[in-house]
């Protein structure tokens, strides 16, 4: 099954799916600027794909959530305001509803089972109390879900809402702002830097990218030892990768699109871990602990989650 992450997009994202809690600490990240990012570099080699016809939702209806526990291998992140959105990476034929936990910038948490939700795509952090997702339900049907109470509940939308996003269990498509489209490998990470650009990383390796809202991509790139990929502009991608020396997470920065990769960090802590990049701003989440950076990735402060 291919690697989600989450974006927030205009933000990354994809979805370790904001938000201010009892227990959370004041906003300690900038805001993400709305405005689009252009990109800069010409692409090289489209390989042109057929876009496909956009899923259809289910009608809404409000959803009750609970606590409850995640095991997993994986997590499809979101962030921004200080707030971190996780969410186990998982599929249409998982047992049970999808989990969002929200984790505050002093580490504090708090974790909530979405009724409806088998798994999610990308989440959108918009404030300090609302956040919007997009996922699949039981049928693989697309759906979008967004709390505006800290993540305390989680309502289901009327409308899906429109952002870059993985497609859980698809192993050839993305979904784009203007609908679902095909692409030439099996997604593994998804950033979208404006409704046009965004950036994919392949479980083969290679970096993909697009100026035509998916009809068209280019090869940037290869980075086999990659879990995961995230761009915070058109020059400079993070990857998260195990290397010897690091207890933890090895953060790898390139800062020519992706074709080379080089240590920029080691997150310490237990896994699952999931990345999520906007603009200047990058979050690295594990099983107990955040990562955030706020100038590219050269500087990081890490803190432990709490319950």
């Amino acid at each position: 099954m291919p690697r989600y992450t989450d974006l927030a997009l205009g933000a990354g994202a994809v979805l370790a799916v904001g938000l201010g809690l009892l227990a959370l600490q004041p906003d300690s990240l900038p805001k993400p600027d709305d405005a689009a990012r252009s990109m800069t570099t010409k692409l090289p080699d489209p390989l042109k794909t057929k876009p496909s016809k956009p899923a259809a939702s289910d009608s809404a209806k409000p959803t009750g959530s609970k606590p409850a526990a995640t095991t997993a291998d994986a997590w499809v992140v979101g962030a921004g305001y200080g707030l971190a959105v996780r969410t186990e990476e998982r599929g249409c034929d998982a047992d049970g509803s999808a989990s969002i936990t929200v984790i505050g910038s002093a580490g504090g948490s708090i974790e909530r089972t979405v009724d409806g939700l088998r798994a999610v795509g990308g989440i959108n952090v918009q404030s300090e109390e609302k956040a919007e997702l997009v996922g699949v339900d039981g049928a693989c049907e697309r759906v979008g879900f967004a709390t505006d109470d800290a993540g305390r509940t989680w309502t289901k939308l009327d409308t899906v809402p429109t952002m870059w996003s993985l497609v859980p269990d698809d192993t050839g498509a993305v979904h784009a702002p203007s609908g679902q489209v095909d692409v030439p490998c099996e997604p593994l990470s998804l950033t979208g830097l404006d409704d046009k650009v965004a950036r994919l990383a392949c479980t083969d390796g290679r970096l993909l990218g697009t100026v035509s809202g998916g009809d068209e991509w280019s090869i940037l790139g290869n980075n086999s030892d990659m879990k995961t990929v995230g761009f915070v502009s058109a020059t400079t991608a993070l990857a998260l990768a195990d290397k010897d020396g690091c207890d933890g997470i090895s953060v790898q920065r390139s800062t020519d699109g992706g074709t080379d990769f080089t240590t920029a960090y080691c997150v310490e802590g237990t896994g699952p871990w999931g990345l999520f990049t906007d603009s200047d701003t990058a979050v690295v989440v594990g099983g107990d602990a955040v990562a955030r950076s706020t100038d590219g990735g050269e500087k990081w402060d890490v803190t432990t989650i709490r319950s």
